[in-house]
């Protein structure tokens, strides 16, 4: 008796695991669809702008006037900010993805003892779901490509006046705070707009964005060159920068 409600009770937990399993699985799939669905697109109007600066080096940038200055910065912030949403976007499908295999890992151990071979049991468990998400993990990770070559090409392709832009403050935010001090008359040069922004407090929301936008590059560093392209905004270099900034 005892025996058949043990049975009883495996059974019941195995098919709750399995509902909650599947659940994760179909909203993993479907985050990937999304994914696929919302291409990174760099608009026209947008390659336009930046291409409009001939600018190439900070000695140009220094030498730009406010009306210029700004309206390179807009665009510039504008441009990364649709590249740092596709990224977010990503690593958001690369953490379910982890977060349905830790699930999954978690659950094959208590499987495991179940049985009187736990770690075949759990291997073979782990190897099955491995197996079958590969698929899925390739296309993220196609996704990751797509979204490099787009950044590479359109965004820091030769002649793009995003080069001029120092590394440590081509972020959406920051030259989205800058050109608030273009528009506002506190500033009319670069040189102005770096003064007040280490002198801002807006400084210290910037540095966690640094943070969370690290954590978030080092989630997908392992399969795209997003670490070399984008060295200031890992979670390795926070501290670095920081002290620079």
């Amino acid at each position: 008796m005892e025996v058949i409600f043990f049975l009883i009770v495996v059974f019941g937990v195995v098919m709750l695991y399995q509902r909650s399993q599947k659940k994760k699985e179909d909203d993993l799939y479907a985050k990937v669809n999304i994914i696929e669905d919302e291409t990174l697109k760099i608009s026209s109007k947008m390659k336009q702008s930046i291409k409009k600066h001939d600018i190439k080096t900070v000695t140009e940038l220094r030498q730009m006037g406010s009306e210029d200055l700004l309206e390179l910065l807009s665009c510039s912030s504008d441009i990364l900010n649709v590249f740092e949403r596709r990224i977010e976007n990503i690593d958001d499908g690369y953490a379910r993805y982890e977060e349905f295999l830790q699930d999954t890992n978690v659950a094959a151990s208590r499987a495991g003892f179940i049985w009187q071979d736990p770690k075949k049991v759990k291997k073979t468990i782990m190897d099955r779901e491995m197996v079958k998400l590969t698929p899925l993990k390739e296309r993220l990770d196609e996704q990751n490509r797509l979204a490099m070559v787009v950044f590479e090409e359109d965004l820091m392709g030769v002649g793009s006046a995003l080069k001029a832009i120092p590394e440590k403050y081509r972020v959406s935010m920051i030259l989205r705070k800058m050109c608030e001090y273009l528009s506002d008359g506190e500033t009319d040069s670069w040189e102005g707009c770096i003064k007040i922004y280490k002198n801002d407090s807006y400084h210290d929301k910037v540095l966690e964005h640094y943070a969370d936008f690290g954590r978030k590059l080092g989630r997908i560093e392992q399969n795209t060159a997003l670490t070399a392209a984008f060295a200031g905004l890992t979670a390795l270099n926070t501290g670095r920068i920081a002290a620079k900034l």
